[in-house]
């Protein structure tokens, strides 16, 4: 457990971090009368995701990997544990969002999704809490492995 120290401090981090953008989202209105938006705005999330799991993997090779290289290798395992840690609280993380912080959200794009087209069984089933959980571990799974291996690149240092 103390190997993967900074990648479950980060993984934290991260659940706070996506905790308070829904928060912020439901806030602005992206979750009812302006969720056809929430697609789009969401995305910016990326930018904020990007930037924890760069100080995760900066940490990572500046307090354990000093004096030796911390190669593509070692980043990427890295990332990888982190979005582990990520993954494994994701079900609790959009189960709390969906119940508590918007519980409205689901509805609401079921009823946009019928709006734009999509029948009401297949916008029912698209949108259950079921189906919402799966894509979003889904989501943190392969979003997580792709910006790991990129930051990996980006902090990756030869021996000092």
């Amino acid at each position: 457990m103390k190997k993967f120290k900074v990648e479950i401090k980060w993984g934290v981090t991260f659940v706070i971090a996506q905790l308070i953008w829904i928060a912020f989202e439901k806030f602005m209105g992206w979750h009812d009368e302006d969720i056809d938006v929430q697609g789009v705005y969401s995305l910016f999330f990326a930018v904020i995701a990007f930037l924890i799991y760069y100080a995760a993997l900066k940490e990572k090779r500046d307090k354990y990997f000093q004096n030796e290289k911390f190669g593509w290798q070692q980043g990427f395992i890295s990332g990888v544990v982190l979005t582990g840690v990520i993954t494994v609280l994701t079900p609790l993380i959009q189960y709390f969002a969906v119940t508590v912080i918007s519980p409205e959200y689901l509805q609401n794009m079921i009823t946009l999704s019928e709006r734009q087209g999509m029948t009401p069984e297949n916008a029912e089933m698209m949108h259950s809490l079921k189906m919402y959980i799966f894509m979003q571990v889904f989501n943190a799974l392969a979003m997580g492995i792709v910006t790991g291996a990129v930051i990996a690149l980006i902090t990756k240092r030869k021996k000092k």
